[in-house]
């Protein structure tokens, strides 16, 4: 049996918009023959009715994963801090 949540996933994810970033991001791994590329989208949930239902799972290279307020006060890796502020503009929030 398909779990509920499976359905609004799958249409959900057919909605994709526009990256707010593609590239390259500083990070300590980087090389001159190797770097890191990244691709930022924002989903946004104004009720959190959809998010919801998303089962968060850590991949290989994290320890963790959870929902979190977005602040300039978070510790980040790479140059999230700078994807996350041009974020917090276009939807006029606080940083």
């Amino acid at each position: 049996m398909r779990p509920s949540h499976l359905p609004r996933q799958k249409s959900f994810s057919r909605l994709l918009p526009p990256a707010v970033y593609k590239g390259y991001v500083d990070d300590p791994r980087n090389t001159d023959n190797s770097w890191m590329e990244t691709v930022a989208v924002n989903f946004h949930d104004d009720t959190g009715e959809v998010f919801s239902e998303f089962k968060l799972q850590a991949g290989d290279d994290a320890a963790a994963v959870r929902w979190q307020r977005v602040s300039g006060n978070i510790p980040l890796f790479a140059s999230h801090v700078s994807i996350l502020e041009k974020v917090s503009k276009m939807r006029s929030a606080a940083f």
